[in-house]
């Protein structure tokens, strides 16, 4: 939601609040939405990178199995 500068001007009277506040509140609402998503590519990634390890100790396991004692 966009609103005017004057809508802003109001709003931050009514609140008690000044412009500058609020740029500064939603910068770091966006910071934190870009940061929330750069975690959840990294765990992605290692959930990934762990079932890859997984299934590669699973054969190593089925491998050694095999082998005569």
């Amino acid at each position: 939601m966009h609103i005017n500068e004057a809508e802003m001007a109001e709003y931050c009277r009514i609140k008690a609040l000044f412009v500058q506040q609020i740029a500064m509140r939603r910068e770091a609402c966006q910071d934190a939405d870009a940061h929330s998503a750069e975690c959840q590519q990294t765990k992605r990634e290692e959930g990934k990178n762990h079932r890859n390890e997984i299934k590669q100790l699973k054969k190593e396991l089925q491998r050694k199995g095999k082998a005569p004692a």
